[in-house]
């Protein structure tokens, strides 16, 4: 049984997470999440089959948590107090637990039935790169195409400075994804298909309308809202999350896994070398970095076994510099599948999107 632990207080958390384990339970460190990441992580990953909620500090907070949470999660929701005598159970949930006899409820609840979680449980793909010019827009319009036909599929612009899917694509959105961040939390599932604009290969496609030149940078909040009504209404959702910037990290952070793009000039490594650490201290999971090297094959770029050593890590894809098939995708408004579909460079992109595929062969289920 696999159980997530709900709270504020650091402290108590390390300490019901202490008796989930003594009792023979699953508790990863990244199943013990704050107020506000509970909604993502119940819809990153659906396998929770008891949810424990911390009632303190603030009682509000925890029944607003325990409100949002159950409609998410496939289990029961037990709320956790530390008061002596616990009182009356918030509604929703199946009773308050004094932590201090934790480990009885625990032995006395684990054949709680499973609840079959219902509703799409969608994979976030987001792309970033250390520096501009490294191809991240490119990469991960590439990505998501190649990713249409195995599900639905949502290609959106978090990142970039200057907004490019549109023009790329030769589409004209009527609303943008700073529309969005302004509704706060009127935000849903509903007015996201709304923004979003059908590509007549497959993808929908969530930006900014053609000639913008400013962008709206997600909050942490707005950047963890996002993924939880993403993953509610896509099967596949790939993120342009562009460069380091405020929010971008939190995009990172949650998502299931993260295409970190780079050149293979001495400077390019080194800045995504950092980069790639800098992410990692921010929570990413080292297991979610996946390194593409783009324009592979230019003449004078550091040799592919001295571009890993210098990474410490190993690239998984090799991005071919195909200059002619990006600028007839460019020119057509078309993606690299439907321009160039005998290209190398499509080719590298697909094999890309299978491996993601096998990492995730249960996605929408």
């Amino acid at each position: 049984m696999r159980v997530v632990i709900a709270g504020d207080s650091s402290a108590d958390r390390t300490r019901c997470r202490q008796v989930v384990l003594g009792q023979g339970l699953e508790c990863a460190p990244g199943d013990c999440v704050s107020f506000a990441e509970t909604r993502l992580r119940l819809a990153r990953s659906p396998d929770a089959q008891l949810v424990l909620v911390l009632l303190e500090p603030d009682l509000a907070a925890a029944e607003q948590t325990i409100s949002l949470a159950f409609g998410q999660t496939g289990g029961p929701i037990a709320a956790v107090t530390t008061a002596e005598t616990p009182g009356l159970a918030p509604s929703g949930t199946i009773g308050v637990w004094s932590i201090t006899e934790l480990k009885a409820e625990l032995a006395r609840r684990v054949g709680i039935a499973e609840r079959s979680a219902g509703g799409r449980r969608g994979r976030v793909i987001a792309v970033t790169a250390a520096l501009t010019g490294s191809g991240v827009t490119t990469v991960a319009t590439g990505l998501a195409f190649a990713l249409a036909g195995g599900g639905s599929v949502l290609l959106g612009e978090f990142g970039a400075p200057v907004p490019e899917l549109a023009l790329h694509l030769d589409l004209k959105p009527q609303h943008s994804v700073g529309d969005l961040l302004r509704a706060g939390d009127r935000m849903d599932v509903s007015m996201i298909r709304h923004a979003a604009v059908r590509h007549p290969a497959g993808v929908d496609v969530l930006g900014y309308p053609p000639d913008t030149l400013a962008v709206e940078s997600p909050t942490r909040a707005a950047a963890r809202d996002f993924q939880v009504l993403l993953r509610a209404a896509y099967d596949w959702v790939v993120l342009d999350a562009g460069h380091p910037q405020p929010g971008g990290e939190e995009l990172c952070r949650h998502a299931d896994a993260v295409v970190v793009v780079t050149r293979l000039d001495l400077p390019a490594l080194r800045l995504t070398r950092r980069y790639v650490e800098a992410l990692t201290d921010a929570g990413v999971p080292a297991g979610t970095l996946l390194l593409a090297a783009n324009r592979y094959g230019q003449s004078g770029l550091v040799p592919w076994r001295q571009a890993e050593k210098a990474l410490a890590l190993p690239v998984k894809a090799w991005l071919s510099d195909d200059p002619w098939a990006v600028n007839r995708a460019l020119a057509e408004g078309q993606p690299l599948v439907k321009s160039a579909p005998r290209a190398g460079l499509t080719k590298e992109l697909a094999r890309l999107a299978a491996d993601v595929r096998a990492r995730f062969a249960t996605a929408g289920a």
